[in-house]
């Protein structure tokens, strides 16, 4: 998964409950997923 354009990551970290998942790109900029609805969205679309 990535934003649009494509950077590059810098850095990916799980948080302790592993319930989420953050991503700081190289251009300081981040993403902040959270697992368990990433999961129910792509379940939704068949995947």
């Amino acid at each position: 998964v990535s934003p649009s354009g494509n950077p590059s990551t810098a850095r990916a970290r799980l948080s302790p409950d592993g319930r989420r998942l953050a991503v700081m790109w190289d251009d300081g900029s981040f993403d902040l997923w959270d697992l368990a609805q990433l999961k129910q969205e792509l379940a939704a679309l068949g995947m």
